[in-house]
């Protein structure tokens, strides 16, 4: 099986990382385990395929290999690609009612596909044989305590083991960092290089505003996992008529595209799919309390679209894909950018008419959001942050807030500002769920599209005004705090320009690219992510919301920016800062165009 462009890259990358020595200080292991970042629909086990397979020149010798998953779909799954590309390969299954451990023999590799449940009990781990390899599938999971422990009697039988985890959502809701066994990322692939590779296909998202928000997002996280509590918010979300309307908006623009739904209970999903045969679609409801011969007998009679409609909680986020889904609609909320992020992906593969001759022609996704997740979380970007668990415990500078009097930055926990003396007042006591849920009402339902790849980035990006204080949308800023970039097209040139400027040095902007606009902000978007503070500038941050400083104003003012009553203090800085640079950026553009002119005689 050839791989595509990108995936020799990545088993490329992983193989040349197992080069570096497996270093073990008192702090950390370094060069052990390394790390492959592949959006849904990469492809992900094909590579771990082929790099289980050369891993064989690596070592000089036929390895055993461990293929590590959290669910028994995916040990399935995984065995029956894996093979496709290992035909010679003795394989094994150690989970429910077989467990096997392959061994190497002759010139044949061995891998054994494992269920970490299945293989971290005490007598398993007690006979876990020597292994070369280990491949951790959905590694976002490793740092659970039963693949930790065995990653852990891995290393205790064979020192010189390594690991090699994929994943396309590195980022952890409980903030977990997967430094403590992957230190290295040997390869990235997004999904908007995906999209525009033509691998997957356009996700085409629409937010509804239906009101309710506020109160989706006054919902309070639970102290685990770092989601929200989706019993309350099924308190808001699960109302019969609410659901009669979403149906009706989703038939109106959907009705015809095999749907994947995701709802915040067993009961929602449970009264969504009733709702839905109620109004004449075939539905069905998948939960993980399912029969494995059940649940897999419904989702093949939804694949030979027998139901237009398959409802479920999480159950199909990880190891479930239906190429023809080509709508995803959201019905709970969701703190987690990796959850969203796995959520969309059940959406974005590609037909392959040789394996579906009667598909349906697939072009793009709908994601339709009746949850008030897509704005909040800011798109599709990907965190990678390996040590991120270390860094929370390392003490750094207290969180600052802006005073809400002179504007000076104080203390997050202070009730009074040291500097002026202007008290807070109390703060508001978020109402309960189902209070709230007794004065919502069910409104007109307004779709309102979102541009999902180009908020791949973690920093929001708004529309520069010109001088009268109007929007042309011909110019775009993005600042990270610590750096900032901008794309620009002049007025009937038909191009785009990307610059960019940190804090260092002279803060002068550099020119970063010339193209289309997906171009250009794909450049912005890369230097934002290198030089900028994602944590403490990007969406959601606490600038996002605030009003303009004092000091903010009275420069607007001399500047002759025009600043409206909504701006917030984002907004503001990054106009100040694209008047501040407009001279030295206009006159680079002056170049560049007559570059391009010189160029074209």
């Amino acid at each position: 099986m050839n791989l595509r462009p990108y995936q020799e890259r990545a088993v490329s990358s992983v193989l040349a990382s197992f080069l570096r020595p497996i270093v073990k200080t008192d702090e950390k292991t370094t060069g052990r385990g390394t790390l492959v970042v592949a959006a849904t629909g990469a492809g992900k086990t094909i590579k771990m395929a082929h790099i289980g397979r050369r891993f064989a020149d690596y070592l000089g010798r036929p390895p055993n290999i461990l293929i590590l998953q959290h669910r028994r779909e995916l040990v399935t799954q995984n065995r029956k690609k894996f093979q496709r590309v290992n035909r010679d390969w003795a394989a094994a299954t150690y989970s429910g009612e077989e467990k096997r451990f392959a061994r190497a023999s002759g010139y044949c590799g061995a891998a054994t596909f494992a269920m970490a449940q299945s293989l971290a009990q005490p007598r398993s781990l007690a006979r876990l044989p020597v292994f070369d390899l280990v491949l951790v599938d959905e590694a976002h999971h490793a740092v659970a305590p039963q693949q930790t422990a065995i990653l852990a009697r891995a290393v205790e039988i064979n020192p010189d083991v390594r690991f090699c985890g994929v994943t396309a959502t590195p980022e952890r809701a409980d903030g977990k960092g997967l430094g403590v066994h992957f230190d290295h990322v040997a390869d990235i692939i997004t999904i908007s290089e995906l999209v525009q590779e033509g691998y997957l296909v356009t996700p085409r998202g629409l937010v509804a505003d239906i009101g309710l928000g506020d109160a989706l997002h006054n919902v309070a996280r639970r102290k685990k996992g770092g989601d929200y509590d989706m019993k309350e918010v099924a308190k808001i979300v699960d109302r019969p008529e609410l659901t009669r309307a979403i149906i009706e908006r989703w038939s109106e623009v959907a009705g015809d595209r095999q749907t994947a739904v995701f709802c915040a209970t067993v009961a929602h999903a449970q009264h969504v799919c009733a709702e839905f045969e109620a109004a004449g679609v075939r539905a069905t409801v998948i939960t993980g309390k399912d029969e494995p011969e059940d649940r897999a007998r419904r989702l093949a009679a939804y694949s030979r679209r027998e139901f237009r409609v398959v409802v479920n909680v999480g159950t199909l986020t990880e190891g479930w894909d239906d190429p023809q889904t080509s709508c995803i609609v959201l019905l709970r909320s969701t703190a987690s950018r990796s959850l969203l992020i796995q959520i969309i992906g059940r959406g974005l593969r590609i037909v392959d008419f040789e394996e579906i001759p009667d598909a349906a022609p697939k072009s793009d996704c709908l994601i339709l959001d009746f949850a008030a997740s897509l704005e909040k979380l800011g798109g599709l970007a990907t965190v990678i942050d390996l040590d991120a668990e270390r860094r929370k415990r390392e003490p750094g500078p207290p969180p600052m807030k802006p005073c809400g009097e002179c504007r000076r930055a104080i203390p997050l926990w202070a009730r009074e500002c040291p500097l002026c003396g202007y008290v807070y007042p109390e703060p508001k006591a978020p109402e309960a769920a189902d209070a709230v849920q007794a004065e919502l009402l069910v409104p007109e339902i307004v779709l309102r599209p979102i541009d999902l790849l180009l908020k791949t980035t973690l920093f929001a990006w708004i529309d520069l005004p010109d001088r009268d204080g109007k929007a042309r949308g011909r110019t775009k800023i993005a600042s990270g705090g610590k750096a900032w970039a901008l794309v620009t097209s002049p007025r009937d040139s038909g191009v785009w320009f990307a610059f960019g400027a940190t804090e260092s040095a002279s803060r002068a902007p550099q020119y970063l690219a010339t193209g289309t606009l997906d171009e250009a902000m794909s450049h912005a978007d890369a230097f934002l992510s290198r030089e900028g503070d994602a944590k403490k500038y990007g969406r959601g941050s606490f600038y996002m919301r605030q009003p303009p400083s004092a000091a903010q104003l009275e420069l607007a003012g001399k500047r002759h920016v025009r600043v409206s009553d909504r701006a917030t203090m984002y907004e503001v800085g990054c106009w100040l800062t694209a008047d501040l640079n407009r001279s030295q950026l206009a006159a680079m553009v002056r170049d560049l165009l007559a570059a391009g002119d010189e160029v074209a005689a």
